[in-house]
């Protein structure tokens, strides 16, 4: 890739993410902005209670090299406050499921042929969805059942984005 499709690419990310950001609204960015309506997302719960669950949705959005950093993280209680590990300890074991019609599009895209041409039966609920791929039972042909582990669409460019982006700001 040419170092200004990189920057483009980074670019974008660097937008995404700052949105996300402002959405959830820590701290300062919320007061110097004015961003209150970011508040009543959680408005229910105390403060201190209310960031957690922020940090854990904002990391959710950001993606899977993000909930990478928040899953490690939540194993670390000598760095994070209890009410935070709680919280993102969640980013263990959730992750939001992605459509078949997109998990068919990965496998049409991946094999070059449809998911019916290469299963006699494929399962369309998920048996798990993790930050990074996502989980199926099928059948083959020839009757062997199978799990099938899908790459959620465009991860490997998010992730190689985003370990660019970490690495260029650790060098600076």
């Amino acid at each position: 890739m040419t170092m200004l499709g990189r920057s483009r690419r980074h670019l974008r990310r660097y937008r995404e993410i700052a949105g996300i950001l402002a959405r959830h609204g820590f701290g300062w960015i919320v007061d110097m902005f004015g961003i209150t309506e970011v508040h009543s997302r959680h408005k229910h719960l105390p403060r201190d209670q209310a960031a957690p669950v922020h940090l854990r949705e904002m990391l959710e959005e950001l993606g899977p090299t993000c909930v990478k950093l928040g899953q490690i993280l939540s194993t670390r209680p000598d760095i994070m406050p209890e009410h935070y590990i709680s919280e993102l300890e969640k980013l263990q074991d959730t992750a939001p499921t992605l459509p078949a019609s997109d998990i068919r599009a990965v496998i049409e895209s991946e094999f070059g042929t449809t998911a019916g041409r290469l299963y006699a039966e494929f399962d369309e609920t998920p048996l798990a969805a993790a930050s990074l791929a996502q989980v199926h039972r099928a059948t083959l042909k020839d009757g062997t059942r199978a799990i099938v582990k899908v790459q959620r669409p465009n991860i490997r460019d998010q992730v190689e984005t985003d370990i660019e982006i970490l690495y260029q700001r650790a060098k600076s």
